[in-house]
């Protein structure tokens, strides 16, 4: 009996203490396909703090503002899932040019105890997205602010942020921390903290600073290692990546796809800029010739009449 208590408060507290206090953490979640800019909202449970921070999702076919992998401010595939967010972290000389999403926790923090957060960041690479900044983080809050009542900007008020100026325009970063609350906190906000004049930053191009960036599977919780090595699962995409394979990976002059079920399916291929390179319509498997592009990094996504079935990255050498 003494065991089987053992093994059940055990079971317990490993499960509490693994959990995500973030609700719709990858932004998989929508009331709404979005089909414009700053519909941030759309994403369950999710609203702007300020300004109108944006919603990408896989299920905006023709709308090329907010589609995925495909949109406004670059190519970028989920880190997880079929959705993410976006936010304006700066947009030239102006402090009040940013943007902030938030998000009310499942339960409230507990004053006393450390928690630690992570999320995942990728700077867009179209448009005027053409540096590279840091002091991205998240605040802790008691207050639900909206467009009419938004966050003002503060210096070092976040509880986590991130000294790592994020350049990369391919990847995701996970940007981390840790924090003992203070009190219980019930809100979560993602921005840009830090006046401009204490934020670095590395200019791509161009003259003047304009930063922004993807963001995705957003974690907080007690537990470190559950936190710092967060990746959203969602089982339907699980079980679509079960019926797909791509081989070989790095390529060269082929490369081939095929599907477990034969359904009429179209495979595109694009480079870092976005372009597509190639395109395939198959029902079960195709084999594309690769022998004219060049070495480098790739993007494919594999879609049917129901939406996108997987996508990913690959490289040619």
């Amino acid at each position: 009996m003494k065991k089987l208590l053992t093994i059940f408060i055990l079971l317990h507290y490993g499960i509490c203490f693994g959990q995500n206090l973030v609700p719709n953490p990858s932004f998989e979640q929508f009331d709404t396909c979005p089909d414009f800019d700053g519909q941030i909202s759309r994403a369950t449970g999710w609203y702007s703090a300020e300004n109108t921070p944006d919603y990408f999702n896989n299920c905006a076919v023709g709308y090329n503002w907010c589609t995925v992998p495909s949109n406004y401010f670059g190519y970028r595939t989920p880190a997880s899932g079929d959705g993410y967010a976006g936010f304006i972290a700066r947009w030239g000389g102006s402090d009040n040019s940013r943007e902030a999403l938030e998000i009310q926790l499942l339960t409230p923090l507990q004053t006393g105890t450390k928690y630690y957060a992570s999320f995942k960041v990728s700077l867009g690479g179209i448009g005027s997205s053409n540096c590279g900044i840091n002091k991205l983080g998240i605040l802790f809050s008691n207050t639900a602010y909206s467009v009419v009542s938004p966050i003002t900007n503060c210096n070092n008020c976040a509880q986590i942020c991130s000294d790592s100026i994020v350049t990369d325009t391919v990847n995701w970063t996970r940007l981390t921390g840790s924090f003992t609350a203070d009190s219980n906190y019930t809100n979560l906000i993602i921005r840009r903290f830090n006046f401009n004049s204490l934020t670095d930053y590395i200019l791509l191009s161009g003259a003047q600073c304009g930063a922004y960036y993807y963001i995705d599977d957003v974690c907080v919780s007690t537990d470190s290692a559950y936190v710092y090595g967060y990746n959203y699962t969602a089982i339907h995409n699980l079980e679509k990546d079960n019926s797909v394979s791509c081989f070989p990976n790095p390529f060269s002059t082929q490369l081939t796809f095929s599907l477990s079920d034969k359904v009429q399916t179209t495979v595109s291929l694009r480079d870092l800029l976005g372009q597509q390179v190639l395109r395939q319509s198959f029902t079960n498997s195709t084999t594309l010739n690769t022998e004219l592009l060049a070495d480098g990094i790739y993007f494919y996504e594999l879609r049917n009449s129901k939406g996108t079935l997987k996508t990913g990255k690959l490289i040619k050498q």
